[in-house]
């Protein structure tokens, strides 16, 4: 799930766009984008 979240977000989606086409909450897809950005720093 997080990569599909990284890939979609990556190409220009925002949260609220991933989270309405896939069907999921927005906090988990808060959750992996912050998740991945604070394992980048």
């Amino acid at each position: 799930m997080a990569k599909l979240v990284l890939r979609l977000h990556a190409g220009g989606l925002s949260g609220r766009a991933i989270s309405a086409s896939q069907g999921m909450f927005r906090k988990g897809i808060t959750a992996a984008l912050e998740a991945a950005d604070a394992a980048a720093q």
